[in-house]
Parts: structure tokens; sequence; C-alpha cells
């Protein structure tokens, strides 16, 4: 059973259902090591999903933001403040523009790990590894 069923047409809405489901799958395995495994799964399904064209996303857990940024995201952060947008907001230099395919994760405010998905044509063969990064803690 799924845990998100899309009641409209569009892809966002779709993908979304299979964000969600992914990650729940993750956490569904007995064995599974928590920690890091959300974002594993996150980062694969991310790769997946943008590989079919493209895909940025904002999610949250309640605790952390999460920004995937395929073709078009720029980041702000400090003194616990993290803005996300399609653009910068504004002409200071302290915007970041994502790298394609990059993953980053906030707490509080601060950039506390990030990584990049290689996103591959549809018919390309394995997903690629993904490299990770940890930022400050």
């Amino acid at each position: 059973a799924s845990l998100c069923t899309a009641t409209g047409d569009t892809d966002s809405e779709h993908a979304f259902c299979v964000v969600l489901d992914r990650i729940a799958t993750a956490f569904a395995v007995p064995a599974a090591p928590r920690g890091p495994g959300w974002f594993d799964a996150l980062a694969r399904t991310a790769e997946m999903l943008a590989s079919q064209g493209r895909f940025n996303f904002l999610m949250s857990d309640g605790e952390h933001l999460i920004a995937y940024g395929h073709d078009r995201l720029h980041g702000r952060d400090g003194a616990g403040i993290a803005v996300i947008a399609t653009e910068p907001l504004t002409a200071d230099p302290g915007w970041l523009a994502f790298e394609p395919g990059e993953l980053r994760v906030y707490r509080r405010g601060e950039l506390i790990a990030h990584c990049f998905t290689h996103p591959r044509p549809a018919q390309a063969a394995p997903p690629a590894d993904i490299e990770h990064q940890s930022a400050r803690s």
C-alpha cells in the first residue's frame, strides 16, 4: 500500500508521492539503520526523478529543511536562518547557486549536510554512487 496517493494530474504531485513512499519504505525495513538511511533514500529518489526531467523541491520533517536543486535553486544561510529560492532575492553576494543535482539539509538555519547526485537520462543503466559531504554540525 502506498503512503501517498496523488489526487491530481500534475507531475509534481506524483513525484512528491514517490518521494514520500521511498522514504517510508526506507524506515519500514526493521533492520535498516536509522540516521542517514532516510537521506540516502531521498538522494537516490531525487536522482531517479531528476533523470526523468526537471526536479527541484523543498520539504521539511519539522526539524530539517531539505532542498534539492536539479536546475535552479539558490540558497543563503547564516545567523540561524536559511532561505532557499529559485533566484537570489537580493543583489547581496551571499547567495549560492545549487550545483545541478545538489541536495542540502539544514537544521536551525545551518547547513548540516549535502550531497551531489548524478541524474542521467531515463535509459541509462545503474544509478550513480552518491557523493556525501558533511557540513558543519
